[in-house]
């Protein structure tokens, strides 16, 4: 009993140890929620779609659309468009017009919409678009009853791609999400010394039971 008794000290010691050696652990955390990603691209209004029905031809309907960089960096980006429901013979015959700071950047038929060079958006800024869909007034009254919706999307990049062939991308598309990320967030790292104390505290305590019935069981012959 009396190396049972030791034991238990022992044992409350070493507890007590590694209890308040606990807090002197670095212990990583990382919150997504709380950092911005490296890469992070939003579009107010969100969803950003054009509907577009019961038009008589000349008439044209013009919205904005506000670009912001909300990341850790400089980017590219991307816009295109494209028919999310509706009429595909209505959707073919609109043109757009589409400018950012008085300056016209395309202006064409909808279907063909391009921007031939991508657009660098520093940290913290945005930029405005006037988008303004028209249907020309040189199209039939064939199309009058059709209806057509289209959706504008963006797509960020790194400013100098990565070394891999796969190029770190984060994209938006305006119908479904508003934020663009390069990448998933990163999980909270955790160290791992509260295993090894758990572990060590195990260890100790089996080896105690371990003496303790070594010793507690009676002796044969003598």
């Amino acid at each position: 009993m009396k190396l049972f008794s030791v034991f238990i000290k022992w044992f409350a010691a070493i507890i007590i140890f590694l209890f308040s050696m606990a807090p002197m652990v670095p212990v990583k955390k990382a919150s997504a929620a709380s950092e911005p990603s490296e890469i992070s691209l939003s579009v107010n209004p969100n969803p950003y779609l054009f509907s577009l029905s019961n038009l008589k031809p000349g008439d044209w309907s013009t919205r904005k659309i506000v670009v912001k960089n909300e990341g850790k960096q400089a980017f590219q980006y991307h816009m295109s468009v494209k028919k999310n429901s509706g009429s595909d013979k209505f959707y073919n015959v609109l043109d757009v017009k589409i400018s950012s700071q008085g300056e016209t950047l395309y202006s064409g038929p909808l279907k063909s919409f391009k921007l031939v060079n991508p657009r660098l958006l520093e940290k913290g800024q945005e930029e405005t678009f006037v988008i303004t869909v028209q249907f020309p007034i040189s199209a039939g009254n064939e199309y009058q009853k059709l209806r057509t919706e289209a959706v504008f999307s963006f797509q960020a990049a790194d400013l100098v791609p990565p070394a891999s062939d796969q190029d770190q991308v984060g994209g938006v598309n305006t119908a479904s999400n508003g934020n663009a990320q390069s990448g998933l967030p990163k999980t909270g790292e955790e160290s791992p010394v509260m295993i090894v104390f758990t572990g060590i505290l195990l260890m100790t305590l089996g080896f105690g039971l371990f003496f303790y019935k070594k010793n507690a069981l009676p002796k044969l012959g003598g």
